[in-house]
């Protein structure tokens, strides 16, 4: 492992992933971006497309509700040691038209170095 690995999981005490995908969001239905997890400590989310996206901790998720991902570049992030419990919670989105997030997840591994 390298320095920074090791910074990181010092900070929390045990070891840790980091994890990336893409999520599809559609202006037709809420999907889920992340599922709850306990193991999840923080994320951060980029949207890549032309429309405009928005995300919730609730399938009611719309352009009057939640927070807005600007088109072409609208981040939202959230980790531990700011927002608490929050970073776990189940994370649903929707878009103005068709557009893709970068999802960055970084998680609690399941084995802890004790």
């Amino acid at each position: 492992m390298g320095k920074v690995t090791d910074y990181v999981n010092s900070l929390y005490g045990f070891e840790t992933e980091t994890t990336e995908r893409a999520v599809v969001l559609g202006a037709a239905a809420p999907v889920i971006v992340m599922p709850n997890d306990p193991n999840r400590l923080s994320w951060t989310i980029f949207n890549l497309g032309a429309a405009i996206g928005y995300v919730a901790f609730t399938s009611a998720v719309a352009a009057a509700f939640g927070m807005q991902l600007a088109a072409a570049g609208g981040v939202a992030t959230s980790n531990a040691r700011e927002d608490g419990d929050l970073p776990t919670h189940e994370l649903w989105g929707i878009g103005a038209g068709a557009t893709t997030l970068y999802v960055v997840e970084t998680k609690a591994l399941a084995h802890y170095r004790g």
